[in-house]
């Protein structure tokens, strides 16, 4: 990867001719073997670390700001002082692999449109005073220098997630990186589940469904399937591995409905999002997830026409896994007021896709959950509102 980004952008490419110790980490550039002086007037050796706006794999945008990370001790000048004004934040940790110390920030009148000049204005500012103690004391000596023991995190997407980068949120979401989900059903809200779960760096996504996806299933679900794939009796578990995999590179098919035969394979999931209306089957599953201690989501949506309108609801429940007594609703209410109509509409089975991983994320601590809930959501269309049922 460091490599390619040499060869294909010309500003990462000068800082490595010029000799500077460059590397590549979880998204990052990291600039090592930068000289500073510390508060006891020692010439210190430290590291700049700054996101990069990747376009794709290998090709850079300029650089989204003005900030950038350092390791080491605050710098200081020939006689001890900290460097003033230059301060933004202290212990950063960009990921499990990238602990900063502080963070800069001291924008130049033009800013920065590219990140050779956005390293070197950093590395003038830090280490001005270190070649003052001691002129031949460069940061490009192209000396080894490794501050890391690892290279990169697990990913498990086949290409960066630059919006996490972009948003500095890419620590967080490494709590899902050796998560194994299930996804039990590939209808509306399942297709949607699958969506949102397919952009995050979990370590497996199974999926179990039997279904042919049809003409109907094209209005329910994330996409837009040509009229060909209609006509080809393609499963949906077929369908979407061929799209998602694209993106996520742990896609495992099941292209069968969970039974007594192998509904042991869900004990070996992290985490399951059942999405079915088969009331007898999804009982016998939320028994097995519940014994078996397996934190899971059960979804369901209800539309009823009413006069020329339609009413709606979109229910998510979770169970946390530690509770096999607990209860989340009634089958019986169930069956009668939330799949009692087939209608389904692919805003509302985006809602309770959304819903549930929201919910899931949350559990996780992704997401804040002040109130400590993670008892049943429901969305009514009428007053447009989201109830907790507790």
């Amino acid at each position: 990867m460091l490599q390619q980004l040499i060869n294909r952008n010309m500003d990462i490419e000068r800082l490595a001719t010029e000799g500077y110790s460059v590397n590549f980490i979880d998204g990052h550039l990291v600039l090592e073997h930068i000289p500073y002086v510390n508060q006891d007037k020692q010439i210190k050796w430290g590291a700049l670390v700054a996101p990069l706006n990747l376009k794709d794999d290998y090709t850079l945008d300029p650089p989204t700001d003005h900030v950038i990370n350092f390791m080491g001790e605050f710098p200081c000048d020939n006689e001890g002082n900290r460097i003033n004004g230059i301060l933004l934040g202290e212990n950063i940790d960009l990921s499990s692999n990238l602990k900063t110390n502080y963070s800069f920030s001291n924008k130049p009148p033009e800013g920065f449109t590219n990140y050779y000049d956005k390293f070197i204005h950093y590395t003038k500012i830090i280490s001005q005073y270190a070649q003052e103690i001691d002129a031949k004391c460069k940061p490009n000596l192209g000396k080894p220098f490794k501050l890391f023991e690892k290279s990169s995190a697990i990913n498990n997407l086949k290409y960066y997630d630059t919006n996490s980068l972009r948003a500095r949120i890419y620590k967080l979401n490494e709590r899902f990186n050796e998560m194994r989900i299930g996804i039990v059903g590939l209808g509306g809200s399942g297709s949607y589940i699958l969506d949102f779960i397919a952009k995050t760096n979990v370590s497996e996504i199974h999926l179990y469904d039997d279904d042919i996806f049809c003409s109907h299933n094209s209005f329910r679900a994330p996409g837009a399937p040509e009229v060909e794939l209609l006509h080809s009796q393609t499963l949906k578990i077929d369908y979407l591995e061929s799209v998602y995999s694209r993106m996520h590179q742990g896609i495992k098919k099941h292209p069968t409905k969970i039974n007594s035969v192998n509904i042991h394979e869900l004990k070996n999931l992290d985490f399951v999002f059942l999405s079915i209306d088969t009331i007898p089957v999804r009982q016998n599953i939320i028994e097995y997830l519940k014994t078996n201690q397996i934190p899971f989501i059960d979804v369901g949506i209800g539309i009823n026409q009413q006069g020329e309108q339609l009413s709606v609801m979109a229910r998510v429940s979770l169970n946390q896994g530690n509770d096999p007594n607990n209860t989340i609703e009634n089958p019986e209410h169930d069956l009668n007021e939330i799949y009692k109509s087939n209608i389904q509409i692919a805003e509302i089975n985006a809602l309770n896709a959304c819903l549930a991983v929201i919910k899931w994320k949350q559990f996780y601590g992704f997401y804040t959950n002040s109130q400590g809930n993670y008892v049943t959501n429901s969305f009514c269309g009428e007053p447009f509102k989201i109830m907790n049922d507790e």
